[in-house]
């Protein structure tokens, strides 16, 4: 806002910085609470919920920590929210696509793992991590179905969404 004269213009960059990395983390946590609990939320569904709170769970860590330092120190420098929440920035962005993505094409059942898988292709420093983790949360919902087929003959599939189907 150009109407802040105290606020230096390096100042308001940093700020808008912040701010998106902010952006990002709600939307994404808005997303994860939407309908995590809901007994109609389908299983790959549920542990792309899943994945995506445990891969932000390192920006919460780094949140609580700078509260922590604020509330002991008092005033705080704006490079330092900088330093410690910028670091993050291209793991939301890369979870925000990917809900987006999902969003957008409203994929079932393991096509949310596809999906997921080539996105954990990602070279950039923290994201193929993130994404790794979210997948690893879907893939327990894989591996559950496999077990139940392949060893007790069981075809767990509520949902509709396991690749394998009843022969009628």
């Amino acid at each position: 806002n150009q109407s802040i004269s105290e606020i230096h213009p390096c100042e308001a960059v940093i700020i808008n910085q912040l701010l998106e990395v902010a952006s990002d983390f709600r939307h994404l946590n808005e997303y994860i609470n939407r309908n995590r609990y809901s007994f109609e939320t389908a299983m790959y569904v549920s542990a792309l919920y899943e994945g995506l709170d445990v891969a932000l769970e390192p920006y919460r860590q780094t949140l609580v920590s700078l509260e922590v330092e604020i509330l002991e120190h008092g005033g705080t420098p704006l490079s330092l929210l900088q330093h410690r929440l910028i670091p993050h920035r291209p793991i939301l962005r890369a979870l925000v696509h990917l809900v987006r993505d999902i969003e957008e094409e409203q994929p079932v059942g393991s096509m949310i793992l596809d999906k997921v898988y080539k996105a954990s292709g990602s070279g950039v420093e923290g994201v193929g991590r993130a994404l790794k983790q979210v997948l690893s949360e879907l893939h327990k919902v894989l591996y559950k179905q496999l077990l139940a087929w392949l060893l007790q003959g069981n075809l767990y599939d509520p949902f509709h969404e396991f690749f394998i189907v009843r022969d009628e």
